[in-house]
């Protein structure tokens, strides 16, 4: 099959913990605490590890088990897709311009404590550096992307069936990264024909933090 080059996909592996800070008073409670992977070709962050650290007020988590992996694609301020940048495993920050968004509300999602009890206007899109929420005071609802934390962040996460609250100090460490060559097929074997067909990849290189 002809191509045109070779696209490189980074699989970076993020370790995101909201443990208190050592010298706090109870610096082993914290709050979410999660494994994922972005892969910088699709734009996503692929969570399939979830859990709560104790202490403190839990954060209700979700059930995996039953939903399966939670992707989240990455966005900008205006929810267009944002082209996550190929060396994120090295640099691993989100700016305020962008971040990464559910596209399945919390009340519509499968949590492990119960079932969320918001009412619609006050439902919301959960994320990790930014939120898909509502404005407060519109009903009917009209939501906008707040995009203005960072990699540390999880801006709104349900902490009980009506409650809601920020995870703000995370650690966030990269485990590992994959790099992947995925050929780039020419124009001709791109066809709706082929279009199955235009899909692979090869690892070029793997890292993984000792």
């Amino acid at each position: 099959m002809a191509t045109v080059g070779v696209a490189t996909a980074n699989f970076v592996e993020i370790d995101f913990r909201d443990q208190n800070l050592p010298t706090s008073a109870f610096p082993d409670h914290g709050g979410p605490h999660w494994v994922g992977v972005v892969d910088t070709l699709a734009d996503t962050v692929t969570i399939s590890f979830w859990e709560e650290i104790e202490g403190s007020t839990p954060y209700w988590t979700p059930n995996l088990q039953t939903s399966g992996p939670l992707v989240w694609q990455a966005v900008d301020l205006n929810g267009f897709r944002y082209d996550v940048p190929d060396d994120f495993g090295s640099n691993p920050h989100i700016g305020s311009n962008w971040g990464f968004i559910s596209p399945v509300s919390v009340r519509n999602m499968v949590w492990n404590e119960g079932i969320i009890l918001l009412p619609e206007v006050a439902d919301f899109f959960p994320g990790w550096g930014a939120v898909r929420r509502p404005i407060p005071g519109q009903n009917p609802p009209e939501l906008f992307y707040d995009t203005a934390d960072n990699q540390q962040t999880m801006p709104l996460l349900p902490y009980s069936s009506v409650g809601t609250r920020p995870a703000l100090q995370a650690t966030v460490s990269v485990k590992a990264i994959t790099i992947v060559g995925v050929p780039e097929p020419s124009a001709a074997a791109c066809g709706l024909v082929v279009a199955g067909m235009c899909a692979g990849g090869v690892v070029l290189k793997r890292w993984r933090k000792k």
